[in-house]
């Protein structure tokens, strides 16, 4: 799983814990577009949309994640996000909407 990827997953199982709300996903994927040289999760954490504790837990949602998931599109958190949350074509096919 490569950082786009990796990053794509952090939002959707985020927002799927309600650690995050859709404004605030939309708000870090915008400012995550204008400085790619940040993570996803950097954006959301430096934006106030999750907090130190929240960010640890869905990072080791991630890490136990990507050890058995090597594609995106076969995320079985994937299924669960709206699909106007992102918008983005990953480098593997995944499809995410965003505004």
């Amino acid at each position: 799983m490569d950082g786009i990827e990796r990053d794509l997953l952090f939002g959707a199982l985020a927002l799927r814990q309600r650690l995050i709300d859709e404004a605030g996903l939309k708000a870090a994927v915008a400012a995550w577009r204008a400085d790619p040289s940040r993570s996803l999760p950097d954006h959301l954490e430096a934006g106030g949309h999750i907090d130190a504790p929240g960010r640890k837990s869905v990072d080791a949602l991630v890490a136990s994640l990507s050890r058995s998931v090597h594609d995106l599109s076969t995320s079985p958190a994937a299924d669960r996000v709206p699909g106007e949350t992102f918008g983005a074509v990953t480098s593997t096919g995944a499809r995410f909407d965003i505004d």
